[in-house]
Parts: structure tokens; sequence; C-alpha cells
């Protein structure tokens, strides 16, 4: 027991220097405290080259400049981590100021083929009620640096960095490839087995959607608790313009519906996700986004109720979900929408989603139609 006591005190006492030197946010004076951000000069700086951990580079650009620490976060496993083993959030401008950064949180995230990250707002945040373009427009003050050490002792200076640094750097953009290509794919398909039986473990437990926040909505888990609220918007027959399926009979026949749904798939390996989107000021019901999650893929689907269209709540949501299923580890997401659904088509695109060449044809409210696929890696 003298020994164990001795331990735990030796470790406490490093965590508590750990903390103090390395983790401790650096303190700054109210105002911005980088004006302008990194500097990037297309093109290539040298020739390719290869390490002698067999990874190959080739360069696209020169990088250099000031900024501010938002977040460091360092990796010890993987082949990624030997290439990178520090991820710094930095910013500029406003994303500078402490009065703005203090009302955010920065956390860094990791799924199996990515590394993240995504800001958030902290419980009383004033930022919440900015408006979308403000907010777009602050946040374009952000990037996200996976550095590369030329040399040891770089590696341990990156390992070291405190949040709310300034810091100057100069470096090369790079296009980074592993050593040996097949390995990785082998990897990968070992990840997304490990990945499936994770989902077999939890689906006993019934795994759940996670509450997400955007800067002007909360996605809450749909319950069956929420149809009388939903009724009315559900019950709007012009929401079925472009929906399979027709307006519920009354409210207990949506709340039987939303029971179905938040029980989840009766099959192991799938997952039913469901999420209504809510305005944070008034909490006025906005949409409604589905994921189905099956090994590393997805499929998503979103709905915006007929009073909040033209508002890019579809958008803002279903990005909140990507990134939240790529946390998960899903690698790929798909979205189906009817082409004559420009609305649809719109959001998916810029989302990043890519559509397929080909179509399929479908019947919806006994109408012939052509449905699009549109596919997204994350």
């Amino acid at each position: 027991m003298h020994w164990l006591l001795v331990a735990l005190v030796a470790l406490s006492l490093w965590g508590g220097w750990n903390w103090w030197n390395h983790e401790r946010r650096v303190s700054h004076p109210p105002g911005i405290v980088v004006e302008a951000g990194p500097a990037i000069r297309a093109g290539e700086t040298r020739a390719p080259w290869r390490d002698d951990k067999g990874f190959r580079y080739a360069s696209l650009g020169a990088f250099e400049g000031r900024a501010m620490v938002l977040a460091r976060r360092n990796y010890d496993l993987g082949e990624f981590a030997a290439l990178a083993p520090t991820d710094l959030a930095l910013g500029w401008g406003e994303l500078s100021d402490p009065r703005i950064v203090d009302q955010l949180a920065f956390p860094q995230m990791k799924s199996f083929s990515s590394r993240f990250v995504v800001p958030e707002f902290r419980r009383g945040s004033e930022l919440r009620e900015r408006p979308r373009p403000e907010l777009e427009e602050l946040f374009r003050s952000l990037t996200h640096v996976h550095t590369i050490p030329g040399a040891p002792d770089v590696r341990k200076t990156l390992a070291g960095i405190r949040p709310g640094q300034v810091i100057r750097f100069k470096g090369t953009l790079v296009l980074a490839v592993g050593a040996v290509r097949r390995p990785l794919r082998e990897l990968a398909r070992a990840r997304r087995s490990q990945l499936r039986d994770r989902m077999d473990r939890r689906a006993g437990a019934r795994m759940t959607a996670s509450a997400l926040d955007t800067p002007r909505l909360v996605l809450a888990p749909l319950s069956p608790g929420d149809a009388r609220e939903a009724y009315p918007a559900f019950a709007d027959r012009g929401l079925y313009r472009w929906m399979v399926g027709e307006p519920p009979a009354d409210a207990d026949a949506l709340r039987a519906e939303f029971a179905r749904l938040a029980a989840g798939c009766p099959r192991p390996d799938e997952l039913w996700l469901n999420w209504l989107a809510r305005r944070r000021d008034g909490e006025a019901l906005v949409g409604w986004h589905q994921a189905t999650v099956t090994g590393t893929r997805a499929d998503v689907a979103w709905v915006t109720f007929a009073a909040h269209r033209r508002c890019g709540y579809a958008r803002e949501g279903a990005a909140a979900v990507i990134a939240w299923l790529a946390g998960l580890g899903v690698r790929e997401i798909a979205a189906q929408s009817d082409v004559r659904n420009d609305a649809s088509c719109a959001t998916a695109s810029s989302l990043g989603f890519v559509p397929d060449a080909g179509t399929i044809p479908e019947t919806l409210h006994g109408e012939a139609t052509v449905d699009r696929v549109w596919r997204l890696r994350v």
C-alpha cells in the first residue's frame, strides 16, 4: 500500500508538471493578437523525395506566417502518427482575440481515415447569436495543420506547444504517400472489420445518436415524446413532395412511427440514427435528419419543414451529422435525391458530395421519376 501511495503521488506530480509546462493555456489581453493569416505560395519548391521510413513526398508550395495555437494534439499510434505526430489548430484575426477564443472549444478528432478539428460553442457563448454569414467569415480564420517534423528537435518542440501560444513557422506543403499501398488497404479492411465488431457488441445496448450543436441549431435524437410537437410539421402534405410516405393520421400514429425508429434496426449490423433539428432561439422545429450506418458506410437524408426553408438549415444540420459520423469511423456517405429536387441537390453539392454518373428509375406517389445518388468520402 505504501508503494502504491508513492506511485500515485508521483504520477499526480508528473501530471501537474506536464499540464503546467505543455497544456496550460497561454493568456493574452483582450484584442486581436495576430492580424494576418499564413501565406501560401503554390507551386513545386523541390523535386519529389522519399524519407527513411519509406514515405514519398511531392511539394505543393511554401507555407509560412504567424498564428495563435487554438489546440494541439499529439499522436503515438499508427502509421500516420509516425508521419505527422502533432496536429495544430491555428487561428488569426478574430480567432486570436481572447474575447472570441474563450467562447469556443476546439476538440481535435480522429477517425480511421482522417484527423480534423470541430469548433464548438461553450455554454453561454454569445457567438451563438451571430448571423450565419458572420460565423462563416469568422471560421475562415481557422486552419488545421498536420505537422511533419524535419528533425527530432522540431518534433519535440511541436509536441510541447501550448494552447494560446503565438508561433511563427515556415515549411513546405506536401502530398505524402505511404510506403506500401497494399498493406495499407489490408489495414483499412482490418479496421473496418474491427468497427463492425464494435457495432455488433454495441447492438445489444442499442447505440443511439448523440445530440449535436451547430451555430444556429441543436440536433436532438428523435424520441416518441417529440411526436405531439412534431405532428403539425409531419402532417403537412407538401413535406412528402420528394419523400416516400404519407402524412400520419394523428399524433398517436406519429408517436408509433417515432417509437419504431427510436427502437433501431432489428439487424445487428445496421444502425438507424435520427435527429430533430431545432433553432436555438425559441427552439422551433426546423427539420429532420437521418443516417443509416452499416460498417464504415452510411446513407443520410435531410428534410426541412416548410416554414424554415431557404435558410441553409439543411446544410448546417447535415454538416454536423457528417462530422459526427466521421468521428464514429464512417468513411463513405451516400445521399439519394430526386433529380427534380433542386434544393436537395444543391445542399448535397455544397457539402462536397459528388453525383454518380448514372441515375436510378423510381416511382414516387405513383409518378415515374429519376433519382441520383451522391457520394462523399470522409
